[in-house]
């Protein structure tokens, strides 16, 4: 049987050593079914970390992942449906889903998004303008949306019009900056095959 592993949400990737290479978003207003998918989570030492260790981070993605997973949502609101971590390729990769319970209860769109991503990291913002929804992105380029992408000298931001239903985008983060974690994923792999 598969095992599914919880992942960290973006506050707890960028917070501590972990990184991910790339960003992906997918909400359904209609269903309320919200995915967001980190490709490629590495690790990476902090700058004043003086006991970093690989092992250590792959520790502390598996305690932060599973019981603590989607705690940073009131599950009347949106609810925690499924995490898990796999391989992608040669990279480890993980996919949180989440069900909002009322979408029409929101004041507005944009308020689910800025919910979805609500956590003490900015990395978006989101604003409705003249009949037309904005996201600013305040860390890496977005590679691919379902809106109108604009960049600007210095910014990237999407577009979408009000009466949108399904609102995605891909953000790339640069780089792949610190060592992957896959090999540990594979081993612990290896050894649920040995106690099957």
């Amino acid at each position: 049987m598969k095992k599914i592993i919880g992942i960290l949400s973006v506050s707890l990737i960028l917070s501590g050593c972990l990184t991910y290479q790339e960003y992906s978003f997918k909400f359904d207003f209609n269903s309320g079914k919200a995915e967001k998918v980190y490709h490629d989570i590495r690790s990476q030492k902090g700058v004043d970390e003086k006991d970093y260790s690989l092992e250590g981070d792959w520790v502390g993605l598996q305690e932060l992942a599973g019981e603590d997973f989607g705690k940073e949502f009131d599950r009347d609101v949106i609810k925690p449906i499924t995490a898990e971590l796999f391989q992608e390729e040669n990279v480890l990769s993980g996919r949180e889903v989440f069900e909002v319970q009322a979408p029409k209860a929101f004041p507005s769109k944009t308020a689910i998004l800025e919910r979805l991503h609500k956590d003490g990291n900015e990395e978006f913002e989101f604003k409705i303008l003249n009949g037309e929804i904005f996201m600013f992105v305040n860390s890496g380029k977005i590679k691919t949306a379902n809106g109108d992408i604009i960049k600007t000298e210095k910014n990237y931001m999407v577009v979408w019009p009000e009466e949108q239903v399904v609102f995605e985008f891909v953000i790339d983060k640069g780089g792949n900056r610190g060592e992957s974690l896959l090999p540990f994923y594979l081993k612990e792999k290896e050894m649920e095959k040995g106690h099957e």
